[in-house]
């Protein structure tokens, strides 16, 4: 059975898809009126959606463009966030590392998992007898 989220989203994109056919064909329309009329129907209305095509993908490459860098721009703020914590982290400056926690709860949680992960050995099992001394646990 599907998430409730995706039947919800399922219900908002048809519409969506529909709305924008029908607006696609209005401007097939509109742009085959104003062709001259070659005889052919069928050809008129193919070369009105070669340009309704054309228009579309020239109206769409700036706006990807623009998605594409507002990503990237954020893929960089992120990885300086996980940096910043990955350095306070390893250098064990506690308070660093814990403002930082408070500040980004998500990528603190995934930079401590992967470095529990990575140890080994007796460092490992001192961390766990830390946590399992000091954590909320201990009564």
């Amino acid at each position: 059975m599907p998430h409730s989220s995706s039947r919800s989203r399922a219900l908002l994109v048809a519409p969506i898809v529909v709305g924008g056919l029908l607006a696609v064909a209005g401007a097939v329309g509109a742009v085959a009126s104003l062709l001259p009329y070659p005889g052919d129907g069928w050809w008129r209305l193919a070369q009105a959606m070669a340009w309704v095509e054309l228009a579309l993908a020239l109206a769409l490459i700036p706006v990807l463009v623009l998605i594409k860098i507002r990503r990237q721009k954020r893929n960089q703020k992120e990885r300086a966030r996980r940096r910043a914590l990955e350095e306070a982290v390893s250098a064990e400056d506690h308070a660093t590392a814990l403002s930082h926690a408070r500040q980004w709860p998500e990528e603190f949680l995934e930079v401590t998992q992967e470095a529990v992960v990575s140890l080994r050995g007796m460092a490992r099992d001192q961390f766990w007898q830390l946590v399992t001394e000091s954590g909320p646990s201990r009564s």
